[in-house]
């Protein structure tokens, strides 16, 4: 059934023997009009050798089909994967044709069909493609935990992720910051051209990080602060301890004992945030002082 060179069921049926006889002779190996053993052992080996082409070509199309799945359903196990994520399978290489039959020598019923091997082939495809999507699509349907023997991520083996839109120029950026200190008109007119300064951050040297936010907390500039938040800035322990929100200052402190000698931008202590909130932040003044590692 594999390819045109095979002779269909009956067409010429007693003509070729092992050593090719016509008419029904017998042939020196086999009997009248049939195939001898030599002619068995070589449907076999080629009926194999279609097995492995047909199998291979499946194995590479699952690998590719279980790559694309990943990308789109799975892509975080893809990073923790221990393999390295650019190329998260290892190339597949099968015959380029499958083998061709010989003239004569039919494939019994036991043989495996194309059609029935391509038909079962496509649905373990569609199911290794839709499987995982389908059962993530249903209530209360969860992905099963990554293994505990899984291997550790491996600390070289971090992906490059692209920028999702053209960075926004460095020197913007820093205006933006040093006016957030103490320059409330320059901060509205900044944010009114662009909205999405408000979260900028610039390094004044060796990892010294600082936010528009950040300078108005240091320099206790309470209007600046709120005008900021109000504005989509991110809140932090240092901002709130300007401001006075002890309870937000005391559930940072409980969750994380040790914020309380964490430094600021500038390496300025989470305690002078608080003195330069003056009488508003009193209570988080009052609360940090006997915490802190003198």
């Amino acid at each position: 059934m594999f390819g045109d060179g095979l002779l269909r069921d009956g067409e010429r049926a007693g003509q070729f023997g092992d050593g090719g006889g016509a008419g029904g002779e017998p042939a020196d190996d086999g009997p009248a009009g049939g195939v001898g053993e030599r002619g068995k052992s070589e449907a076999k080996s080629i009926h194999n050798q279609m097995v492995v082409y047909y199998r291979c070509h499946v194995k590479r199309l699952l690998l590719q089909i279980f790559e694309f799945r990943s990308s789109i359903f799975d892509y975080q196990d893809a990073v923790l994967s221990p393999q390295d994520p650019t190329q998260p399978f290892s190339p597949v290489e099968c015959p380029i044709s499958p083998p061709a039959p010989a003239v004569g020598f039919p494939m019994n019923n036991a043989s495996i069909s194309r059609k029935t091997f391509l038909v079962s082939s496509g649905v373990a495809l569609a199911g290794a493609f839709l499987g995982r999507g389908l059962a993530q699509a249903q209530p209360g349907v969860t992905s099963p935990a990554p293994s505990a023997s899984a291997s550790p991520p491996d600390a070289d083996n971090v992906p490059d992720f692209p920028e999702h839109d053209p960075q926004i120029d460095r020197a913007r950026v820093k205006r933006f910051v040093i006016a957030g200190h103490s320059n409330l008109p320059a901060v509205k007119k900044m944010l009114s051209e662009n909205p999405n300064l408000i979260n900028g951050a610039i390094d004044w040297g060796n990892g010294d990080f600082e936010t528009a936010l950040g300078g108005a907390a240091h320099m206790g500039r309470r209007d600046i602060a709120e005008y900021l938040l109000e504005h989509n800035a991110r809140l932090d322990i240092f901002a709130a301890a300007m401001l006075g929100k002890v309870d937000i200052v005391k559930a940072a402190v409980a969750a994380f004992p040790n914020i309380v000698n964490v430094p600021g931008p500038h390496k300025i202590p989470l305690i002078v945030h608080a003195q330069k909130g003056g009488a508003q932040a009193a209570a988080v003044l009052e609360f940090l002082r006997p915490l802190v590692t003198r």
